[in-house]
């Protein structure tokens, strides 16, 4: 049995050549979101900016504290959510890291960072990156594929799947076999 894991990371990253100050109501209130799906039920993990904090220069922090369990609606427990972290430099940067744990079942992963707002800025050099890495917990193998075009898209101008688009990453299957992993 092979386990088909598909993560869809959604994510800003633009470096700029000018420093923009990132206030508060610049960042929106949902910065992570995690939607996991088996078997056509849903459950979800969504951090708002409350859990987080902003220093002195307008940057932003935000760190899971603890594993989390995703349920579904009917009490299916769905992923869990090990760790995950979200920092916005305020010139405008957006840097995201997580790790999720399937079911034992055909998962697929939805994971958006919050939607940072800031000036139109002249000249702008922009740059997106993303890394995965599978492994095989119980031994049947497992596969991480894109479900649909790309596993991480990247954005500007609006939310997933209403913004402009700057970055589509990772467009190929990685698959392992019993108990092994694998990184892109």
């Amino acid at each position: 049995m092979t386990n088909r894991n598909a993560v869809r990371a959604c994510a800003v990253a633009l470096v700029a050549g000018l420093g923009v100050s990132a206030a508060h109501a610049d960042l929106s209130t949902d910065v992570f979101t995690l939607n996991a799906t088996v078997g056509g039920q849903s459950g979800s993990y969504v951090a708002s900016i409350d859990d987080g904090y902003f220093d002195d220069e307008g940057n932003f922090y935000w760190t899971l504290e603890a594993a989390v369990e995703i349920y579904s609606d009917n009490g299916l427990m769905l992923a869990t959510l090990s760790t995950a972290s979200l920092i916005v430099i305020a010139d405008p940067i957006i840097s995201m890291n997580f790790n999720v744990q399937a079911s034992s079942q055909n998962t697929i992963f939805s994971v958006t960072s919050g939607l940072l707002s800031f000036p139109e800025i002249s000249n702008p050099i922009g740059r997106a990156s993303a890394g995965v890495s599978v492994t095989d917990l119980n031994g049947d193998g497992a596969t991480l594929s894109p479900d649909g075009g790309s596993m991480y898209v990247s954005e500007y101008n609006g939310d997933y799947p209403n913004g402009t688009p700057f970055a589509d990453l990772l467009s190929n299957p990685l698959s392992v076999g019993a108990f092994q992993s694998d990184s892109d």
